[in-house]
């Protein structure tokens, strides 16, 4: 889970309260990667201990690219440079758009992205916590990832070669 290059502050208490509602059965499989800022890292720990939840809470991950690879499903912001790691390493993510983007672009990103069914987008402003929740749980562990991953593999290099083109559009 990312939050951009410091950390999304509202995923350090909105990520634990979607994982909240997961089964029990769920939550003994989960384990959380999540990069917050400095001053959120005894905040969110604490939150996946209460759980018993398996968790990795950083600022700043050396490694990152190694843990996008052994993601199974990457939570994040949606600017251009996250959506091309995030299809670089061809994970199914849950996008959360700045709201407060520039022109809203960090919406039309993730629109973009899903597209070729790589991602659901949530908008922070009207969240129905129980309903994403659920959904989330659904493609992590109910082998809706699966369905999706061999769907992306099909489009992948097409997908990624449109969402370059589009990123060199709108941004020349």
């Amino acid at each position: 889970m990312v939050g951009g290059s410091q950390g999304a502050k509202i995923f350090s208490k909105l990520v634990p309260k979607l994982i909240e509602n997961f089964s029990s059965r769920s939550k003994k499989k989960l384990i959380v990667v999540q990069q917050v800022r400095k001053e959120d890292i005894e905040l969110t720990t604490n939150s996946y201990k209460e759980m018993k939840i398996k968790s990795i809470i950083e600022n700043f991950f050396d490694d990152i690219y190694d843990q996008l690879d052994k993601a199974d499903l990457i939570i994040s912001r949606c600017g251009s440079s996250t959506l091309a790691e995030i299809e670089l390493y061809n994970k199914f993510s849950v996008l959360f758009p700045l709201p407060s983007a520039t022109n809203n672009h960090q919406y039309s990103n993730a629109v973009e992205f899903k597209k070729n069914n790589q991602c659901l987008i949530c908008d922070e402003r009207k969240l129905n916590l129980k309903k994403i929740s659920m959904e989330i749980e659904k493609i992590v562990f109910k082998k809706k990832l699966h369905k999706i991953e061999s769907s992306k593999k099909l489009n992948r290099k097409l997908s990624l070669l449109n969402f370059i083109k589009k990123i060199i559009v709108e941004n020349a």
